[in-house]
């Protein structure tokens, strides 16, 4: 498991894919919630309005940023959203670990949009998506608790 080690540190290769990569041979080296957390990671977290409605422990805390709650329409012109979860000044970022490391890379400047699917099926705008606004350091911050959480796993296969 050295080679995650170093697959990781080099950086020359997205942390997703390494996760994509390496998971197969994880299985039976760690514990089933580790297996499911990386397969959230890689697909996206499910069912997280309970972190909205009265806050979900078995989700990764790392995965909540400061940001504000937008929609943006089919013509990609975004606008504040008129509820009262949009008063909040944090948000559970559930998009696969693809869409993060995506928004970092492509989107211009300090602040990103990225897509909270759960809430754009609760409000069923039509023709629109939630997203969290929020900067590129925040989405930063998430990587960086998954590569190390990710490396803890890789260290405890080696011991």
């Amino acid at each position: 498991m050295n080679i995650i080690r170093e697959k990781i540190l080099n950086g020359n290769q997205a942390l997703s894919q390494i996760i994509s990569q390496f998971l197969p041979q994880l299985r039976g080296k760690i514990n089933d919630a580790n297996l499911m957390w990386l397969a959230c990671e890689l697909q996206g977290f499910q069912n997280t309005l309970t972190y909205y409605k009265n806050g979900d422990p078995s989700l990764p805390p790392f995965r909540t940023v400061a940001g504000i709650l937008r929609v943006v329409n089919s013509n990609a012109e975004y606008a504040p959203l008129n509820h009262p979860f949009a008063q909040r000044t944090h948000f559970f970022i559930s998009s696969p670990l693809s869409w993060i490391e995506e928004a970092i890379q492509q989107q211009q400047g300090d602040y990103v949009l990225v897509e909270l699917p759960d809430l754009t099926t609760m409000f069923k705008l039509p023709n629109q998506i939630v997203v969290c606004e929020c900067t590129k350091a925040e989405l930063s911050k998430i990587l960086y608790n998954v590569r190390l959480k990710f490396l803890d796993l890789a260290d405890e296969v080696v011991k």
